[in-house]
């Protein structure tokens, strides 16, 4: 794949929204991607989802759970070497909570990609946080990139303007997968969730695995 074209946006895509038509609570769930592929599903019982603006809004449920509300495309993704998702996030408080990336269902917690807390990106290993990988601001536009390896993810996210490699991981192995974000105490916005059609994955400059 070329990784400049995609990063430019000049691909095609499996599933694509970017928030086009404006949708009150209550109203996003089971509607289209725009300019699509996809359909949205939506967990919102407290109607803290919206879209308006060209941005996803969510807000944090008034007793705030994992999960509630829930942004997903309905559509599955089989892991495949390859397989991207990318999407931007802007959060107006990074000490909350809220995760984005891949699960194997379309509740709760995100099982593999990244939750943002405490200022901080961490790496989700089914549904867990691991080390923190990135430090983030508050009202700070962000661009992330997950690549699906055949085992695992690799990590990147977009940071005044130049793509950083967070990390490569090797433990994850869930072959349906719905992408999405899954908010918890976070107020936020996000301006496109893309999945292309074309693969890609980095390739190591060098590499030694110091077997002799």
């Amino acid at each position: 794949m070329n990784i400049i074209k995609f990063l430019l946006g000049a691909v095609r895509y499996d599933y694509r929204d970017e928030f086009i038509t404006a949708l009150t609570a209550g109203n996003v769930h089971g509607t289209a991607c725009e300019p699509g592929p996809g359909t949205r599903t939506v967990v919102d019982t407290d109607s803290k989802l919206s879209i308006s603006s060209g941005k996803l809004n969510m807000a944090p449920h008034t007793t705030p759970v994992s999960g509630d509300p829930g942004f997903w495309i309905t559509e599955a993704v089989t892991r495949a070497a390859g397989v991207m998702l990318k999407g931007q996030l802007n959060i107006a408080d990074a000490t909350r909570l809220f995760f984005v990336g891949f699960d194997a269902n379309k509740t709760g917690t995100i099982g593999s990609g990244f939750v943002f807390t405490s200022d901080v990106v961490k790496y989700l290993r089914e549904n867990a946080a691991q080390a923190a990988l990135f430090s983030t601001l508050d009202n700070t536009d962000y661009e992330f990139l997950i690549a699906l390896k055949a085992t695992g993810e690799a990590f990147f996210i977009k940071d005044s303007g130049i793509w950083k490699f967070l990390g490569n991981w090797n433990d994850q192995t869930t072959a349906t997968l719905y992408a999405g974000i899954a908010n918890s105490t976070a107020t936020l916005t996000s301006e496109y969730l893309r999945i292309p059609s074309e693969r890609w994955l980095c390739s190591p400059l060098a590499s030694d695995g110091f077997d002799e």
